[in-house]
């Protein structure tokens, strides 16, 4: 009977059997597949980080040769400019020496002409002197003059041709005038 039994629990199975079977496949398979992603991404991670860490190192290399190279570039250009630069202060240097001959020439020319200018340059005392003298003969000169005038007025005066008062009025004129009291 135990086998009848055992045939006879054995029984086909319903549809909700097959359900709670498949049920449970799916979970089985979907914690199956969550856990085959899991180690996937866990393997993936550790492939992208040695492939990071690869790079990275490679990137280090890579960047220290380009500073070199560029190091040695700009010092090759330094060194460009530098003799360039040497030339042009070279060249600078001559015109400005240039210069400075040809600033020394006119000066030196100057002088010259500035010691032949005061030699034949006359002095303020030279001047002043004959200022004076020029004065004194115009004053003389005019005194004359004033004589001559103060003896033609009398004349007039003693023909009657002109009045007493008109001349006391231009004898009493400037340069030398006459004073009556």
């Amino acid at each position: 009977m135990n086998q009848n039994n055992l045939i006879a629990e054995e029984k086909e199975p319903t549809i909700r059997d097959v359900v709670a079977a498949i049920e449970d496949s799916r979970k089985e398979t979907k914690k199956d597949i969550a856990a085959a992603i899991e180690d996937s991404r866990k393997e993936m991670m550790k492939d992208v980080k040695v492939a990071i860490e690869d790079s990275r190192k490679e990137t280090k290399k890579d960047v220290k040769v380009a500073i070199e190279d560029s190091k040695k570039d700009l010092m090759a250009a330094i060194k460009g400019v530098k003799d360039e630069l040497g030339k042009k202060i070279d060249d600078t240097n001559q015109v400005v020496n240039e210069l400075v001959e040809t600033i020394n020439d006119y000066a030196t020319n100057t002088d010259r002409r500035l010691d032949k200018i005061e030699a034949t340059m006359v002095t303020r005392d030279y001047l002043d002197r004959k200022m004076a003298d020029m004065k004194g003969d115009l004053v003389a000169m005019i005194r004359d003059e004033d004589k001559k005038l103060g003896i033609t007025v009398e004349t007039l005066a003693g023909k009657k041709v002109i009045s007493e008062d008109e001349k006391k009025k231009i004898l009493s004129m400037e340069p030398f005038p006459k004073l009556y009291v």
